[in-house]
C-alpha cells in the first residue's frame, strides 16, 4: 500500500482475517499510489515524482530507479514495458520502465484538468483529471519505440527506412553509441513539420521508429534525426 508519508508498506494477507505487515520502504516523498508488475512496485511519491522498488524480497524491498515529473504525481498504472503517472498539474506522463534502473518518459499530454487518477487497457489510458475524464490514445507513445540490439553501435547513424516507397506506414532506424537528447522529426518538401516522433532523452542502442503517414497526401517526406550534435535525413516517398 501507498501509506502517504510512510512510503511503502508490504502486507501479508495470505490470511485476510489477520493481515500483517512484512516490510517496508520510506520513500522519500508522500506515496499517494502504488502499482505492481513482476517484482517491482511503482510508487506514485508525490513530488519526489515515481519511485520504482524491487520486492522480490517482501521483507527487504529497495529502491532500484526513479524518475523525477514536472509535478506531483497522484497515481500510477503499468502495462508492459510502461508506467502511466497522473501527474496533477502536469497531466498525463507516459514512462519507459523497459529497464527499471534508468526509466525515461517517452510522451506526454496535458489534460485540460488537474490528473488524479490513471488507468490503461491496451494503449487506451484513462484519466481522471479533476472535472475531466479523458481517454488517450497512446498508440504514438508506447510501441513505437523498441531497442533493436544489445549491442552498443560504434557511430551515430539514420538508416534508410523501410519500405521505401511505403503505403501508409514505415520502419525508420537509427542507432546511438552514447546517450543522448534524441529528436525525430518529419518534414514535408516546403520544410513543414509534420509529425513529431522521438523528442526525449535515449540510451545507446539501436532504435526502430514506426512511422504512420495513414492522414498525409501521397509525397515526399524527410526524416531529420538530431542526437547531440549529430543531424542527418532521410527521404521518405509516400505513395497511395
Amino acid at each position: 500500500m501507498a501509506d502517504w508519508n510512510y512510503g511503502l508498506r508490504i502486507i501479508n494477507i495470505s490470511n485476510p482475517s489477520s493481515p500483517f505487515e512484512v516490510g517496508f520502504y520510506d520513500t522519500p516523498g508522500l506515496a499517494h499510489g502504488v502499482a505492481i508488475s513482476s517484482n517491482y512496485a511503482y510508487v506514485a511519491d508525490g513530488s519526489s515524482g515515481l519511485r520504482i522498488i524491487n520486492v522480490s524480497n517482501p521483507s527487504l524491498p529497495f529502491e532500484v530507479g526513479f524518475c523525477g515529473t514536472a509535478d506531483s504525481v497522484y497515481n500510477v498504472a503499468v502495462s508492459g514495458d510502461f508506467a502511466y503517472l497522473a501527474n496533477f498539474g502536469a497531466g498525463l506522463r507516459i514512462i519507459n520502465v523497459s529497464n527499471p534502473s534508468s526509466p525515461q518518459l517517452v510522451g506526454y499530454y496535458n489534460t485540460p484538468g488537474t490528473a488524479y487518477g490513471v488507468a490503461v487497457v491496451g494503449n487506451l489510458v484513462y484519466v481522471a483529471a479533476g472535472q475531466e475524464f479523458g481517454i488517450y490514445d497512446c498508440t504514438a507513445a508506447v510501441p513505437v519505440i523498441e531497442r533493436g540490439s544489445s549491442t552498443v553501435p560504434a557511430t551515430f547513424a539514420l538508416l534508410l527506412n523501410y519500405p521505401n516507397p511505403f503505403n501508409a506506414e514505415t520502419e525508420i532506424r537509427y542507432t546511438l553509441p552514447k546517450a543522448e537528447l534524441v529528436s525525430l522529426k518529419v518534414f514535408e518538401v516546403q520544410g513543414r513539420e509534420v509529425r513529431t516522433l522521438v523528442n526525449f532523452k535515449q540510451n545507446a542502442g539501436t532504435y526502430s521508429v514506426r512511422f504512420d503517414a495513414g492522414s498525409l497526401p501521397s509525397g515526399v517526406y524527410f526524416a531529420r534525426l538530431r542526437a547531440g550534435s549529430y543531424t542527418a535525413s532521410q527521404k521518405l516517398v509516400l505513395l497511395r
